[in-house]
């Protein structure tokens, strides 16, 4: 639905269905709409993680790693990057999913996007988390682990 601008309010708390999280995002559940957006090809979705957790701790093979934040003594500080290199890669009104372990750090990421002028950002309710739930009761897509080894905690793009 349309609404207007959410608040700074970060958990999003009382969100009714489909309903708005902070930073303007909608959030969507693992199941149905999302399904839909993604699997259809409708929308991209983007794993917000750093590349060593994409790899490492699971991810969907439909999901592009780009990550909003960097990991730094043992904080995650915003990558100021970030909007700057998904808006080199998609449209401003390129309909973008975003995910996250627990659907915190994609909280931030969208708000970020949203001031980039990007205009059609959901998020994952739940993360990856409720994902995995989902996918055992509704068949969605099942996580991958990069299978690479030791070195993984480097963290590559390719």
């Amino acid at each position: 639905g349309e609404g207007g601008e959410g608040g700074e309010g970060g958990e999003g708390g009382a969100a009714g269905e489909g309903g708005e999280g902070g930073g303007g995002a909608i959030e969507v559940e693992p199941s149905g709409a999302l399904a839909e957006l993604v699997l259809s090809g409708a929308a991209l979705l983007v794993d917000v993680r750093q590349p060593a957790e994409w790899r490492l701790d699971g991810h969907l093979a439909c999901s592009a790693n780009l990550a909003a934040y960097t990991w730094e003594h043992g904080y995650y500080l915003p990558d100021a990057t970030f909007a700057a290199r998904v808006a080199e890669a998609w449209p401003l009104d390129q309909p973008i999913v975003l995910l996250c372990a627990d659907g915190a750090l994609s909280e931030g990421a969208a708000a970020v996007l949203a001031a980039a002028s990007f205009s059609d950002v959901f998020v994952v309710r739940g993360g990856l988390r409720a994902w995995e739930e989902a996918a055992e009761e509704e068949g969605l897509p099942r996580l991958v682990v990069s299978d690479d080894g030791e070195g993984g905690l480097a963290g590559s793009w390719a």
